[in-house]
């Protein structure tokens, strides 16, 4: 309802500036910086910070900031390079020098150690052929007799261990300040040939142990065996030099047990290193004014091909290197130009389809207190990818990644094991998961560890199922399956229809969360991340409606803004924060980028891809890693939607060979004056000078081209294809116009665009404005720009008018307080253009009307008038019992996870051996007292609000949607008063945030029901807790978890003003709840209902504060 300025506050006019430039913040230096391609380091003082993958199998050499190296794979360490100088009777290791820069390329590291007019340049190479590794060392400014010394030693055998896991640098940061072991050096077995310098290593003289096989080139050299604590165990050699420059080289190589082996010769198995490196590098090159961008790119390429296991790309390269099906872990393949490897693993785990199969059932899973499937049930029959996929869905991501893959390449391989493989996962998929055209999200994305939706159609899914079905439509057209296609269109628009009616809140401009699947089915309108960028993956959003999802990125979440520039946005406001509701993950982030960059909005997109390019790969702590401590290093999630985002989304390279055509959508930083893509499929270089920009494509492959180049101009003069003057369009675009040019199949082309009065910085901005519901606001569009017609799809104006040639918008802003996009459509100069306004509308009144219901300050002293309302005829339950029940009906009979029987356990819990606390009232004797008015026991609470306090056996009236409870109760109060408080106590989740639980209903003597009635809702987290912490007990590395609602990390999800709480005992919160009542009039009755499934909410206490 709109609010007449007459009546809400004097009427005025709130004015817009001109749109400025997107507001700066100081930014510092990162860590790392990049020159030449390559990730620089100087002194940073790590050690074992940064993995190099070798010959695509777990083994992988650790280096890092500082000149040590240590070789492992399995369940060995195989052993430790040290490098040092001997000057004399004097030995300095490398990486004890004042002055150490280091190099990071792709499988390639190089130091360089200083001191003096000593250079030492020392190099290292992971292996593509054999498992190995090979190093060389360069020498500038030695003196006579100076001698390079070195050792090999400490090898060791973890049995059963996963050193991929055990050494990753996020989960064992403590390695870094490390540098050598000697009591791993117990038992080794070392040999040398000094003569022809060769040496091994082994763990131990047992023959069943794999050992290392070596050589050593290099004038003047020495092998020895060394003495290290416990006798002889391990390789050392010196090298003396006559002065000036020397070089030495090393080959390294892992033997299996039982087999014979020697090390190949170190120059030719470095020169092979490098090889590897240059072709990693050469894998994608990206030259832009952002060097450690383009430094970035190479090690992106390492990261991808280290974890490709074949036949699949495994979950992660040190933590979590299993293998499964997800999570978005094939897209880096594709854009890539990886094409066979996609395609191998499209064939293994399509093979392991189920086709047939008895299980049919809808079933949960007893022993899993319900919160899963069966094993028996319909989610583990047809369709159903067995390899690897756990208790996951990963299978739709994995098919979303399949059809962009095909969408991509147009394999016609790769068509012919998709599509028989899609129809199946689309039978499995409605089966399980349809919900009246929505789509259950279950356990489907890397942070849904602890989410759950209950039955509930929600947004991911139904997002994956719309490209899936879009998809399916189109291979059957391809295959003149007409039936299908039909059959298939009718899901899409089925589908489509769905989400526009059940799951979009047009008054918000974003899809929901989910929508209930029982009792009141009320949407949970607080999305997270998925709801916002995968509708726009998925193309179930027009662009407008894009950029107003977008918007809630950035205003409903928390934005971090980062040291080194850029933001990233935390996934979720789910709380408490347990693994893995809420994080701030490098994944989604590349993926919310790519949304932004799909919607039109590439200074956004970029923000954001910048904020997490430099923070993870340049500011913390693995030099050129998108990963996480999470998910550990490299991890593929990350990985691959970087890449993505990298390639389609900043350099807009899109194929669709699928229908013959390549897309091109290019969305630079206005401030960028040229960049350039090169991949195994495309050459693209792009130049801005002046008011001329040129676009040269080349592909590997003939296609039908598509270009569409973003613009910010009054004009576009001229526009030519390899100096020829070509036809064009101009399509609106946000701030900016995309000018469109089509051209027939080609490989080579050479576009320029000649703009007219382009705009200083090359971009402007949305026009920001601030008002108060019900005033009249005055917006001016841009210097230049005409209005022609106004887009308020969210309702924000009433009577909103664009002046004819003034540039103005005003308008009164109506009751929908929030912030709000609107669009304007018209002209810049001669082009056409969409402005967003960006309106941030508070409501001071109701503001303030919310604040003068809270009672204020409580008194005390014998002055104090209080009723303490007996609740003895409601009360039905013990609060220590709220676990000990079997919450069983309703359940819905559907393929979903949900909360245990016991109230208390998500489905995750099971698998943590998490279990419920044990609630105490052992708090209570302490706040009991006899009152100075009639000596009745209360409690009294520490805030100073006395409660009727009935004993222990009965001291809740529940309320609940579960049959154990009734859905209400009724507490007759008959008088008037100040203020009424409550004391309530209960359950709640963190999938239940940021909606109503359940309200408290005030009813008040005479009038009718609508003027006799207020309420108060019970919010999480506003004013409504779960009574005790959600605690888990998690061993896996990386997922340390929050448990409650005060956690620091958390704190943007919670009120400025923390709810006030009274701590009964041990796991028994209640909530102190007030309500200043009517003046005079008298409360007949409180009704405390539950509106949400799976919670239970009680009523501990009511007191009347100055009671008449």
């Amino acid at each position: 309802m709109a609010h007449s300025p007459s009546k809400a506050r004097p009427a005025g006019r709130v004015k817009s500036p001109a749109p400025t430039a997107r507001p700066k913040t100081k930014e510092r230096a990162s860590r790392y910086t990049a020159r030449d391609g390559a990730i620089i380091g100087r002194n940073v003082g790590r050690y074992f910070n940064r993995p190099l993958y070798v010959a695509n199998t777990n083994a992988f050499v650790l280096a890092g900031d500082n000149p040590v190296l240590r070789f492992a794979s399995g369940d060995t360490v195989h052993g430790t390079l040290r490098v040092g100088l001997a000057r004399g009777n004097r030995v300095r290791w490398l990486h004890e020098a004042a002055d150490i820069t280091t190099e990071y390329r792709p499988a390639h590291v190089r130091w360089i150690v200083r001191e003096g007019a000593l250079t030492v340049a020392l190099e290292v190479v992971a292996l593509a052929d054999e498992t190995g590794f090979a190093a060389k060392a360069q020498i500038k400014g030695a003196k006579p007799g100076d001698r390079l010394v070195w050792s090999y030693a400490g090898a060791k055998i973890w049995p059963e261990k996963n050193l991929n896991w055990e050494m990753d640098p996020h989960r064992e940061p403590k390695l870094m300040p490390e540098i050598f072991e000697a009591a791993w050096c117990a038992g080794n077995v070392a040999q040398v040939a000094s003569g022809v310098g060769t040496f091994s290593l082994a763990p131990s003289a047992d023959a069943a142990a794999p050992r290392t096989v070596g050589r050593c080139v290099a004038a003047g050299t020495t092998l020895a065996l060394a003495t290290v604590e416990n006798g002889v165990s391990a390789v050392a050699g010196h090298s003396e030099f006559a002065g000036g420059t020397a070089e030495i080289s090393w080959a390294f190589k892992r033997v299996a047990a039982g087999e014979a082996g020697t090390a190949g010769d170190p120059a030719e198995r470095f020169a092979a290193g490098l090889a590897r490196s240059a072709a990693l590098a050469a894998r994608i090159v990206v030259e832009t004014p952002e060097p450690r961008l383009d430094a970035a790119a190479g090690l992106l390429a390492a990261a991808l091909d280290g974890v490709w296991y074949p036949p699949v790309y495994r979950h992660g390269a040190m933590l979590w290197n299993s293998r499964y099906p997800g999570w978005r872990t094939v897209f880096g393949g594709t854009v890539l130009g990886w094409h066979e490897r996609v395609k191998t693993q499209a064939k293994f785990y399509t093979a392991s389809q189920v086709t047939s199969s008895e299980n049919t059932s809808m079933e949960a899973d007893p022993k899993l207190l319900l919160t899963m499937p069966a094993a028996n049930a319909r989610f583990y029959g047809r369709g159903r990818i067995k390899e690897d996929q756990s208790i996951y869905n990963m299978q739709s991501q994995f098919f979303d990644q399949l059809i962009h893959a095909w969408r991509w390449t147009g394999d016609a391989e790769l068509e012919a094991v998709l599509r028989p493989a899609l129809e199946l996962h689309l039978e499995w998929l409605r089966d399980c998961f349809e919900r009246d055209g929505l789509y259950e999200s279950y356990i489907n994305t890397w942070p849904t560890d602890s989410v759950w939706f209950a039955g509930g159609g929600a947004t991911e899914e139904t997002s994956y199922a719309y490209r899936a079905y879009g998809a399916a439509r189109e291979l059957a057209r391809r295959a003149g399956d007409k039936a299908a296609a039909q059959r298939h269109a009718k899901t899409l628009a089925r589908i489509r229809t769905a989400f526009r009616r059940k799951l979009w809140i047009k008054e918000k401009g974003h899809a929901g969360l989910y929508r209930e699947q029982e009792g009141l089915q009320r949407l949970h309108d607080d999305p997270w991340l998925y709801s916002l960028f995968l509708p726009v993956d998925a193309g179930l959003v027009d662009a407008e409606q894009a950029a107003e999802s977008l918007r809630y990125a950035e205003t409903g979440l928390q934005n971090d803004r980062m040291p080194c520039g850029g933001r990233q946005v935390w996934t979720s406001n789910f709380v408490p924060g347990i693994w893995s509701v809420r994080e701030l993950w490098p994944g989604d982030n590349c993926h919310l980028a790519l949304a932004y960059f799909q919607a039109g909005l590439g200074e956004d997109a970029w923000e954001v891809f910048r904020g997490t390019l430099l923070h993870t790969a340049f500011d913390f702590l693995v030099p050129g890693d998108f990963g996480a401590p999470p998910g550990g290093t490299d991890f593929g999630d990350s990985t691959h939607m970087a890449a993505r985002t990298l390639v389609e989304g900043l350099f807009g390279f899109a194929p669709e060979r699928s229908r013959g055509v390549v897309r091109l959508t290019p969305q630079f930083p206005a401030s960028w004056d040229r960049a350039r893509l090169r991949t195994p499929e495309v050459n693209l270089r792009f130049s801005r000078i002046g008011a001329v920009l040129t676009l040269e494509v080349e592909l590997t492959a003939a296609a039908k081209l598509e270009i569409r180049l973003p613009v910010c101009a009054r004009g576009v003069k001229r526009v030519a294809i390899d100096g020829r003057p070509v036809r064009w369009t101009a399509e609106a675009g946000f701030e900016r116009t995309w000018v469109s040019v089509t051209r027939p199949k080609t490989t080579r082309l050479t576009l320029t665009m000649e703009l007219s009065e382009p705009v200083a910085g090359g971009a402007l901005g949305p026009v920001r404005v601030k008002g108060e519901v019900g005033q009249r606001i005055t917006a001016r569009l841009p210097q230049g720009w005409r209005g022609q017609t106004l887009s308020d799809p969210q309702g924000v104006f009433e009577k909103a008018r664009i002046g004819a040639n003034s540039g103005v918008i005003t308008g009164q802003i109506a009751g929908k307080p929030g912030a709000h996009t609107v669009f304007v459509r018209g002209k810049f100069g001669q082009l056409p253009q969409i402005v967003r306004l960006q309106a941030q509308v508070t409501d001071s009144a109701a503001e303030r009307a919310a604040a003068a219901k809270l009672p204020g300050r409580i008194p005390a002293g014998p002055r104090a008038r209080w009723r303490c309302v007996d609740l003895s005829a409601a009360l039905n339950g013990d609060i220590r019992t709220i676990y000990q029940q079997k919450y069983l009906s309703p359940r819905p009979a559907t393929i979903s996870a949900r909360i245990g029987t016991d109230g208390y356990t998500p489905w995750t819990f099971n698998y943590w051996s998490s279990y419920p606390p044990v609630i105490k009232l052992d708090g209570v004797p302490a706040l009991l007292a006899k009152a100075d008015t009639d000596g009745e026991t209360r409690l009294q609470t520490p805030q100073g609000v006395p409660f009727a306090w009935p004993g222990e056996a009965r001291n809740v009236a529940f309320t609940s949607r579960w049959d154990n409870w009734p859905g209400r109760v009724t507490v007759p109060v008959g008088c008037a008063g100040d203020a009424v408080w409550f004391l309530v106590c209960g359950s709640t989740n963190p999938m239940q945030g940021r909606i109503a639980n359940a309200v408290l209903r005030l009813r008040y003597a005479g009038g009718s029901a609508a003027e006799q009635t207020e309420t108060l809702e019970l919010v999480p987290p506003v004013n409504y807790w779960n009574l005790s912490p959600i605690r888990p007990v998690i061993t896996a590395p990386g997922q340390e978890s929050r448990f409650d609602y005060v956690s620091p990390v958390d704190r943007y999800c919670l009120p400025k003003v923390l709810p006030q709480t009274v701590q009964l005992g041990e796991n028994c919160r209640a909530m102190l709840l007030g309500w200043r009542l009517r003046p005079g009039a008298v409360l007949r009755d409180v009704t405390l209902e539950t509106l949400s499934a799976e919670v239970v909410v009680g009523l501990m206490g009511l007191t009347v504060m100055g009671a008449r």
